[in-house]
């Protein structure tokens, strides 16, 4: 006998009890959202923004959940367009248990427009900024879990893709507890020649709060895996504290920007005064203003946060100028050294 199980306990079927029960509360109050798009049956709507929405929804034939996004009316030809199939080619060449894996993606007909969708894994659960609070979790296991989301762009890094978009609502955290990076929607390859689509300088994409400061800038031919390691302090901060670094209108962008610019981060103690000096330390040499500042790479700040999780000192950022005055250093003493014996006879 196959009862359908208690929604209680069922992600899918929850959605499809809220959906119904929205789209009874507004009947009347103008288009609604399809029924379906291409092979998929819509459950419920997840989200919208400016360029398209996301639908929970399920295959036809197969009965398997997915998440199904798709382009607005419109906007099926032109840069959206251009961003969403780079999105489905940078998914499609990702494979790890971190990253939402693309499942399907075409062409529609949708109430009679052409779009364009996506159908990718679906992830039930929460933001990892609401997982960690609604599991009151401490310190320690909040940065375990945050290791998992780094280790997650380790591996998007070496495969030459930047997110660009990192935030809490794009960290899903499934009901296991395994922490999934989704919407690379602004994702772009990180070596020009590979790229499909190019940002025009001046254009920001993202979001605000968690932009670096050259993405502020819209310095968009300067970024690279720094630019993804700052927002990744912003969401550390975030996670640790539960403000945001900046003591700014978080609905005010210009106000916003500005501090971003300017570097008026508060350090995480100020915010959360039980945190430790390591951690604070983990999260400024993100956070710093200038990117020669920051860690490097991904791999290394992971690699600090595992000595945090063991109790070992970090080793923090390593400055460019420092390795090259210590270069310049040893280079100096080798040219400078007092003859030895034989060679001042010589």
């Amino acid at each position: 006998m196959n009862e359908r199980p208690d929604h209680a306990h069922d992600p899918v079927e929850a959605a499809r009890v809220q959906a119904r029960r929205a789209r009874e509360r507004s009947a009347d109050r103008g288009p609604r959202d399809p029924e379906q798009i291409g092979p998929y049956n819509i459950v419920a709507r997840l989200g919208s923004g400016g360029m398209g929405v996301v639908y929970l929804a399920e295959h036809g034939r197969t009965g398997s959940p997915a998440a199904v996004k798709v382009l607005r009316p419109g906007l099926a030809t032109g840069s959206a367009a251009r961003r969403f199939a780079q999105e489905i080619e940078i998914l499609r060449s990702l494979e790890h248990p971190g990253i939402a894996r693309v499942l399907d993606a075409g062409q529609a007909s949708v109430s009679g427009h052409d779009r364009l969708y996506c159908a990718m894994e679906y992830i039930a659960g929460a933001h990892i900024i609401r997982h960690a609070d609604i599991n009151g979790l401490d310190v320690e296991a909040r940065l375990r879990l945050y290791l998992l989301v780094c280790e997650a762009l380790v591996y998007a890094h070496a495969r030459g893709v930047l997110h660009r978009d990192l935030k809490p609502q794009n960290i899903l955290v499934e009901m296991g507890g395994k922490p999934r990076l989704v919407d690379f929607g602004v994702a772009r390859w990180a070596e020009d020649g590979r790229t499909t689509m190019h940002t025009e300088v001046g254009q920001i994409l993202g979001t605000v709060q968690y932009m670096s400061p050259e993405q502020i800038q819209g310095r968009h031919d300067e970024l690279d895996e720094r630019t993804d390691i700052y927002a990744l302090g912003v969401v550390l901060f975030e996670l640790l504290t539960g403000e945001l670094p900046y003591e700014v209108d978080p609905k005010d962008p210009l106000e916003t920007m500005r501090a971003i610019r300017a570097g008026r981060a508060r350090r995480p103690r100020e915010v959360n005064e039980q945190l430790c000096e390591e951690v604070e330390r983990l999260v400024t040499g993100a956070m710093a203003l200038e990117p020669a500042q920051r860690y490097g790479a991904a791999s290394e700040f992971c690699d600090d946060i595992e000595r945090v999780l063991v109790g070992e000192p970090i080793k923090g950022v390593v400055r460019p100028s420092a390795v090259r005055r210590g270069l310049a250093s040893s280079i100096g003493r080798l040219f400078t050294r007092r003859p030895s014996g034989d060679e001042s006879r010589g």
